[in-house]
């Protein structure tokens, strides 16, 4: 998934993104590529569950202000089920170009499956 941004412009986004784990020992890395350039304020946060039952359940949270940075979630609570994670994102632009999402499996393996259902959306809410 992937938005086209114009330099001086403000975005604002998020996406819902559903995916299965082969194995519980095996994670997903979610991240958003940005253009080069200057970013003032811009940061992403991702929220995924931990558990699949209200026992023991949380989330995993992480913030970061880079352009492809990220946090391997290095587990899943369950194999083989769909799970949720929220990725949202802010900030100002400096240049043109594509605002995109990028999805990994944490051990560099083929175990994590981005599922249909996924969506994202970006507003530009102007300079």
């Amino acid at each position: 998934m992937s938005f086209s941004v114009t330099n001086t412009h403000y975005y604002w986004g998020r996406f819902v993104l559903i995916f299965q784990t082969a194995t519980t020992t095996t994670g997903p890395f979610f991240t958003i590529t940005r253009p080069t350039g200057t970013w003032s304020a811009f940061q992403t946060a991702q929220h995924v569950a931990n558990a699949t039952t209200s026992t023991g359940v949380g989330v995993y949270e992480q913030w970061n202000t880079g352009s492809g940075g990220g946090v391997a979630h290095v587990d899943a609570p369950s194999a083989n089920l769909n799970l949720s994670l929220t990725l949202e994102f802010c900030g100002n632009c400096t240049a043109d170009g594509t605002l995109q999402l990028q999805f990994a499996n944490e051990t560099g393996t083929t175990d994590c499956t981005l599922r249909t259902g996924s969506i994202g959306i970006c507003f530009d809410l102007g300079t």
